[in-house]
């Protein structure tokens, strides 16, 4: 875990260090919250998908 938290900080200082990223930072924000949105709305409908087909009660899906 160590490992993870030194790649994330180096990772973070190189965007907190690049001028170009730090100048767009509201596009880029933007793009962001709809990709992060996008996913977890994918992932809701994925998961209630799932639920649906597969773990119905009552319901038995043998021929």
């Amino acid at each position: 875990s160590y490992t993870i938290i030194l790649l994330l900080f180096i990772m973070g200082v190189s965007v907190g260090s690049n001028d170009r990223i730090i100048e767009n930072i509201g596009t880029f924000g933007w793009q962001a919250a709809i990709i992060a949105f996008s996913a977890t709305c994918g992932s809701i409908l994925a998961a209630w998908l799932v639920l649906t087909m597969f773990f119905q009660k009552g319901e038995s899906h043998e021929g």
